[in-house]
């Protein structure tokens, strides 16, 4: 499980949180999606949904990831092998 550092817990569990995490996941499945894994790299491996050379995302990973995702500055790579532009 991932750990978040109590400042980001302390945002995320602001009720205005509840509707950016959403659009932040959506964000991230646009870049790019995969499947059979939360998050691949730009060789297509499996990582985890939070790993910084993450480029593509599961549903589920993006959701993992989107509250930090509304911390970390907006950075659109390239998709990857194993993942998929929307």
């Amino acid at each position: 499980m991932n750990v978040i550092p109590p400042e980001l817990e302390r945002q995320v569990l602001h009720p205005v949180m509840h509707q950016k995490i959403p659009l932040r996941a959506a964000e991230l499945v646009e870049q790019g999606w995969t499947r059979g894994t939360a998050a691949r790299d730009a060789d297509g491996q499996k990582v985890r949904s939070m790993a910084p050379r993450a480029i593509g995302w599961c549903v589920v990973g993006a959701v993992d990831r989107g509250p930090l995702r509304v911390a970390e500055p907006r950075c659109l790579r390239p998709a990857g092998p194993g993942c998929r532009r929307v």
